[in-house]
């Protein structure tokens, strides 16, 4: 899946969030790439967003895509 136009990535692929700013509790972290979550507004409007599961969180989190910008495949030998 090209998403964006700069990361080619796979639903389960690892993938680690660069410092997106001062304070963001995804700065640095790895996580499982989920794939897309859309979300459908009252207004009829389907909004793309993506959902990753962070290492150590019980619950995926939903991102929308400017956060994809942050994200690069994490190559194995960086475990």
């Amino acid at each position: 899946m090209i998403i964006g136009s700069v990361l080619r990535i796979k639903v389960g692929e690892l993938v680690r969030f660069d410092h997106i700013c001062q304070g963001s509790d995804l700065n640095g972290r790895i996580a499982v790439y989920m794939g897309e979550h859309p979300f459908r507004r009252s207004d009829g409007v389907t909004i793309r967003n993506h959902r990753v599961m962070c290492v150590g969180d019980r619950t995926p989190t939903i991102i929308d895509r400017t956060m994809i910008q942050y994200m690069r495949l994490l190559n194995p030998n960086e475990l």
